[in-house]
């Protein structure tokens, strides 16, 4: 009996962490939905670089809003996006 009580937790287990590591994507994504995708406003406006990127982050017209990202949560959505590094 202890088993099966063991076993089933550990399963339990397994599958939450499981469900946590795909509901974590991305940080962009809690806030940039629908119309507001990023691979939509990547695409209009036309940005072709990671630099390109944290440029467009870093000086844009919303940068006070992404104070708080630092670069390597810009470079990480760079690459999931699948922008040139240069």
């Amino acid at each position: 009996m202890k088993k099966i009580i063991v076993l089933v937790t550990l399963m339990v287990f397994m599958f939450g962490m499981t469900a946590i590591g795909f509901a974590a994507t991305s940080k962009c994504d809690g806030c940039h939905k629908g119309d507001k995708a990023l691979d939509k406003i990547v695409k209009a406006k036309k940005i072709a670089t990671a630099a390109d990127l944290k440029n467009a982050v870093r000086t844009g017209p919303k940068a006070s809003m992404h104070k708080a990202m630092k670069d390597a949560d810009i470079a990480a959505e760079a690459k999931a996006l699948k922008l040139k590094a240069k």
